[in-house]
């Protein structure tokens, strides 16, 4: 059941492109943070999503339900996929170190830009010409892993990548 589950991470990654979760943070480090055009806090609790991200004030959630529980979030430069499903460890760094170990071994990686204890922000290099920027941020809370990525083509250049990803970043 893990292996199918990161296999539907992984594959989201690709082709979409343990904190309490009640604090939205930013990441500081290497110039990166959260823009001021971020300035909603986006409550997703009622939705199922227990905890807030910061995001531009035109984005809108949409979510579906299934095995996997999905949501987007798009606005002005700006998207993100959240996935949820059981918890199979309360392990965050593992979870993401797994993942790491999986996109290393991806033909299309290129380079880890960010990488903390429970995310990342990485370049792929599908053509010589086309380069794109995604992350990674895992989430446990109460008995769920919270997946949460970033469009994986070149349409968000590296800092707008890196700004979606403090945005979801939680204390």
């Amino acid at each position: 059941m893990y292996k199918f589950l990161l296999f539907l991470t992984l594959s989201g990654v690709f082709l979409g492109a343990c904190g309490n979760g009640n604090n939205v943070s930013t990441l500081t480090e290497r110039g990166s943070s959260v823009p001021a055009n971020f300035g909603q806090v986006l409550d997703l609790t009622a939705q199922g999503f227990p905890f807030k991200i910061k995001t531009p004030a035109d984005a809108k959630a949409v979510s579906k339900s299934g095995i996997i529980q999905e949501m987007n979030i798009e606005g002005t430069g700006y998207f993100v996929q959240i996935t949820a499903s059981d918890a199979l460890t309360q392990d965050r760094t593992a979870l993401k170190n797994e993942l790491l170990t999986e996109l290393k071994n991806k033909p299309e990686f290129s380079k880890i830009i960010v990488e903390e204890p429970f995310g990342f922000v990485y370049e792929t290099k599908w053509t010589d010409k086309t380069i794109g920027y995604n992350f990674y941020y895992v989430l446990i809370i109460n008995g769920k892993q919270y997946d949460i990525r970033g469009l994986n083509i070149s349409k968000y250049d590296q800092a707008q990548t890196q700004a979606m990803y403090a945005s979801v970043k939680q204390e």
